[in-house]
């Protein structure tokens, strides 16, 4: 019994500490005064606040705006483009159903030469001719025949067996070669008046002329074309 004592009491001693630590009320801090309050001073009687700096309109800063540039207008078609366009057009699709011939593969300076072709289906159809010399002449539809629709299984010629005329080859020396361009749709790419040639033949200088055939493109390219070609030599 007194071992059991010595040791309450040796627990009584380490505890204590805690117990007491616990039981220590803590001090609350005392209230901070009010300035307001304990120098009788209103809101009202606050000093107003200083004005915000005003900054005058051409004191701001300055932020320079890049000028956008406008496009350049396209380039005006040149002949040489007009041609290219027109070679391009149904070329992806070859003409099958028409034939297109000349007499022979070979002529001299000089010669008369004529054109045929005979297409198995309604169509519609222009027909030109590049030549040797650069120069680019629509030779289907003419002063002739100037309707651009063929009828189907019927033989064509240019410039026409019934007619008392012939075309002859100019030259120079090299190739010509004869472009036929199909649709089942009218369409018109250089002219259809031929009061002035019975031919018609691009003029390289008139300007406003290939500009109207540059619009002809853009709307035939539109179109579900063939095209069918053949050349020829020229020679002394």
């Amino acid at each position: 019994a007194l071992v059991l004592v010595c040791i309450l009491a040796v627990a009584g001693v380490m505890l204590y500490p805690l117990f007491k630590k616990d039981m220590t009320v803590s001090k609350v801090p005392p209230p901070v005064p009010d300035p307001l309050k304990t120098t009788g001073t209103t809101i009202a009687s606050l000093p107003p606040s200083p004005p915000k700096p005003t900054v005058a309109a051409n004191e701001y800063p300055v932020i320079p705006v890049k000028p956008v540039p406008l496009p350049e207008p396209p380039e005006p078609p040149s002949f040489d483009s007009v041609v290219k366009k027109v070679r391009e057009l149904g070329k992806k699709k070859e003409a099958a159903f028409l034939r297109l011939w000349v007499d022979k593969v070979e002529f001299k300076i000089g010669d008369s030469v004529s054109y045929y072709f005979q297409s198995d289906k309604d169509c519609y159809l222009v027909v030109f001719n590049k030549t040797s010399a650069g120069e680019l002449v629509q030779i289907f539809p003419n002063r002739f025949n100037p309707d651009s629709f063929v009828e189907a299984n019927k033989k064509y010629s240019i410039p026409g067996e019934e007619l008392d005329i012939a075309l002859e080859v100019t030259g120079p020396p090299g190739r010509d070669e004869i472009v036929a361009l199909v649709s089942d749709e009218r369409f018109d790419l250089f002219s259809e008046n031929f009061d002035e040639q019975p031919f018609f033949e691009v003029s390289k200088k008139n300007q406003a002329l290939l500009e109207k055939i540059s619009g002809n493109i853009k709307m035939t390219e539109k179109l579900d074309l063939a095209q069918k070609r053949i050349t020829y030599s020229i020679i002394n």
